[in-house]
């Protein structure tokens, strides 16, 4: 997992893996696949806190007829306590069922 913060004017921070935290506040459950997703979570990045929410829940990726892989990825907001900083990307892998490799 990538732990790179990059701010508007373009400076990039690099955290080492203790000084990153994750806790999900909310889960979203697909329809489709029963995969259950921490859509909603409180991110801490050193001395920093950002609360990070989905634009939508629903923004899996079901492409178990082509590669094999479900996950979810989306667009969220970046919220700083009460006010919104900006807009990310997030990609979750790892909670639905595992990839296959080999046939069906």
């Amino acid at each position: 997992m990538k732990k790179t913060l990059r701010e508007s004017d373009r400076q990039v921070t690099n955290f080492s893996p203790d000084r990153v935290d994750f806790t999900a506040d909310r889960t979203w459950r697909s329809p489709r696949t029963g995969a259950s997703y921490p859509v909603s979570m409180t991110l801490r990045t050193g001395a920093l806190t950002w609360q990070l929410d989905p634009l939508m829940d629903d923004q899996e990726l079901d492409s178990r007829e082509s590669t094999g892989a479900v996950y979810w990825e989306g667009a969220v907001r970046v919220k700083r306590g009460p006010a919104e900083v900006g807009r990310a990307y997030l990609e979750l892998t790892g909670y639905a069922d595992a990839l296959r490799t080999g046939g069906r």
